[in-house]
């Protein structure tokens, strides 16, 4: 599975996207097989899977896939991890692109709270996290 993730990440980092869609696709089935659908490494697939639907502007297909993320971190993980935070960070940003802005503010708010208990106040994920909350407030007003 990882050298598949491998190669889904260079082929994503070329621009060839059905290409990296393929691979993290392939990385998801194995994991799937072998770890379960409530591993943490399973979850980083559907993350990778989502990223690259995203960058398709595929944004409800990649919400679903960083749903399952976020679902399996959640168990796995718990609800305090960095992985968790980076879940709800990048669901929020999907919900601010599609107009969803309170739902974006409460994914949002749940990832910068993790943000802000890990890492502190000025830590880059936080302080980015931070500017996305603003942007979303500024939206909203």
């Amino acid at each position: 599975a990882d050298f598949f993730t491998r190669m889904g990440i260079l082929f994503w980092k070329q621009g060839k996207l059905e290409e990296a869609l393929t691979m993290h696709q392939k990385a998801l089935d194995i994991r799937l097989k072998a770890l379960g659908s409530d591993h943490a490494d399973t979850a980083a697939s559907y993350n990778n899977i989502a990223s690259v639907l995203q960058n398709q502007g595929k944004l409800q297909e990649a919400l679903t896939m960083h749903q399952k993320a976020l679902d399996i971190r959640l168990k796995a993980l718990g609800s305090d991890h960095i992985h968790t935070a980076a879940s709800y960070c990048h669901m929020t940003l999907i919900l601010k692109k599609q107009g969803k802005l309170e739902e974006a503010s409460v994914m949002g708010q749940k990832a910068l709270d993790i943000f802000l208990q890990i890492h502190g106040p000025d830590h880059p994920h936080t302080v980015y996290s931070l500017e996305l909350m603003e942007s979303i407030g500024a939206e909203r007003s």
